[in-house]
């Protein structure tokens, strides 16, 4: 179960790392820049719960490396940068907002443990604040 956890975890500091790489800058830069701190604390704290591999969490992992692919496609379009920071966000609304029903329909329930527990409910808080963030500077495009 924490597997999952981590291998979105992983997903994002990806897709931040490569957002930042772009030098965005503007909001969008600073959205990639606090999800890499949060995402990258929470992958810490989640390691060291005991996340174990899974088959789950190897298709989280490829439906990750899947994204970071399809977003580096943009910056092949004559409008790359616009194209690329446009996807970013989307992806960002629409990554936290399938993370939200991750951990409320599938890790919360199977919870075995304090600990895991107060992980998930604060990674949920971190999410729910990522996604939020995520969709008012995608709206104000």
């Amino acid at each position: 179960m924490l597997g999952v956890l981590a291998a979105i975890d992983e997903n994002e500091i990806a897709l931040a790392k490569q957002a930042i790489e772009q030098d965005l800058g503007g909001a969008t830069g600073d959205v990639a820049q606090q999800m890499l701190h949060d995402q990258e604390a929470n992958l810490e704290q989640t390691k060291s719960l005991g996340a174990a591999e899974s088959p789950r969490a190897q298709a989280m992992r490829a439906k990750g490396k899947a994204a970071v692919e399809a977003l580096s496609k943009t910056l092949t379009l004559p409008d790359g940068k616009d194209a690329y920071r446009n996807a970013f966000m989307r992806t960002m609304v629409i990554d936290h907002g399938d993370t939200i029903k991750i951990i409320d329909s599938e890790l919360l329930p199977a919870a075995e443990s304090a600990p895991v527990k107060q992980d998930l409910e604060q990674t949920r808080r971190v999410v729910s604040a990522h996604f939020e963030r995520a969709h008012a500077v995608s709206s104000s495009r």
